[in-house]
């Protein structure tokens, strides 16, 4: 058993200690983080391959300049969330707070986002349970990073 010290309170604690008895700052990440931060990816890279073909290829679609704009919202919110989920990865090795906002801060514009994409319509929002999951789930496993920096 070896001892390491704690970031927040700099007493020795065993590093085999999830958490320091002295302040209980947590010493672990949680292994949630890595899991959360993968599906949030998988989420967004299956929005992005379904709406970027037809993006790409306007004649596809039906009513292709009803829905274009839609189409490219969709596609910066899903290309947002992936950057947050990227910069969570990252953040589980550097270990940095600016990685933490700023991937917190990617998945508060995913809101921001959709909100603005309700507001011009709804019939496109097929994947809305995709993107919403992204964002919600890199905003989860960002604060979770951020507790153990």
């Amino acid at each position: 058993m070896a001892l390491i010290k704690c970031p927040e309170g700099g007493k020795e604690v065993s590093n085999n200690a999830k958490a320091c008895p002295n302040c209980g700052r947590a010493l672990k990440p949680s292994a949630a983080v890595p899991i959360l931060l993968g599906i949030s990816c998988l989420l967004a890279a299956l929005v992005i391959a379904f709406f970027l073909p037809s993006y790409l290829n306007p004649e596809s679609i039906r009513q292709a300049t009803e829905f274009r704009t839609p189409y490219l919202i969709t596609l910066i919110i899903a290309a947002v969330s992936l950057v947050s989920a990227v910069l969570g990865f990252i953040n589980i090795k550097v270990k940095q707070k600016g990685l933490a906002f700023a991937s917190i801060a990617c998945s508060i514009i995913c809101f921001a986002l959709l909100a603005y994409g309700f507001s011009l319509t709804t019939e496109f929002f097929l994947m809305i349970p995709f993107i919403l999951g992204a964002a919600v789930l890199t905003l989860i496993a960002s604060c979770l990073s951020l507790k153990t920096l």
